[in-house]
């Protein structure tokens, strides 16, 4: 004859540990991921033929199409420009300057920060562009 057990009464819950160690693990990662993420704001460069691999740089200056400004991703009001670049440039050896204006940046509103940037007495200065994309068929 066959036996069974006795029912149980009491209801029985699956074993939460584990699912909390992930949830634990998968929280540690995006907080690491998101602190060496880096923040971007999207430039239209212009195409230059000569376009070169650019070089590592200390002050990385964006101009972008509506004519803010942003100095190494921390964006700046115009006025403050020559004093930002100032306490960026003390604390490097020899600053490297790369300004990544938008296309649709007016000239006189680009040569305005580089103007900015030599009278800080910086002269390594580079202009980022894109290079010329050819297709050949």
């Amino acid at each position: 004859m066959l036996t069974f057990d006795e029912p149980s009464t009491s209801r029985k819950w699956p074993e939460l540990t584990p699912m909390i160690d992930v949830i634990f693990l998968l929280l540690i990662f995006f907080m690491l991921t998101s602190r060496y993420a880096t923040k971007t704001i999207p430039v239209d460069l212009p195409q230059a033929e000569s376009s070169e691999t650019p070089r590592e740089s200390t002050i990385d200056i964006v101009i972008a199409a509506d004519g803010s400004i942003t100095i190494n991703a921390e964006p700046i009001d115009a006025s403050m420009v020559e004093h930002t670049i100032l306490n960026i440039a003390e604390t490097a050896k020899e600053p490297i300057v790369t300004i990544h204006a938008d296309q649709d940046v007016g000239f006189g509103h680009f040569i305005a920060i580089m103007d900015k940037t030599r009278q800080c007495g910086i002269s390594n200065i580079s202009v980022a562009t894109e290079e010329v994309k050819t297709y050949e068929q």
